[in-house]
């Protein structure tokens, strides 16, 4: 078997589907996440929290993370620079944050914190 971990991009795809890992504590959310990009043809890792995802992370390299922002343990905003800090060859990795905030100030500070991380 491969080790895809260590692949490029370009090699994995090439070696099999791309890989996605959700993070989500809410159980049927995450469920349902797997559930549809699995269907749509992805290989997909999940994980409960942060300290779950950076687990994960180690084993093997996800194509794509997807995250919550509130979490318990660990939670999106402190994973991701964590994962940025700590290591530095999953910076091309993207990171996209799922949440249920809505408000206009909500927005506005997702922007603003987004803007100190770049």
């Amino acid at each position: 078997m491969i080790n895809n971990v260590h692949l490029s991009r370009k090699e994995r795809t090439m070696a099999g589907k791309h890989k996605i890992l959700c993070v989500e504590d809410e159980a049927l959310l995450l469920e349902d996440l797997q559930e549809e990009l699995e269907d749509a043809g992805y290989e997909v890792r999940t994980a409960c929290n942060g300290v779950e995802a950076v687990r994960q992370i180690k084993l093997d390299r996800p194509d794509l993370i997807l995250c919550d922002m509130m979490m318990p343990e660990l939670d999106g905003p402190t994973l991701f620079k964590a994962i940025r800090r700590e290591l530095p060859s999953m910076d091309a990795v993207p990171f996209v944050f799922l949440t249920a905030k809505a408000t206009r100030e909500d927005i506005i500070a997702g922007k603003k914190w987004a803007l100190t991380i770049t």
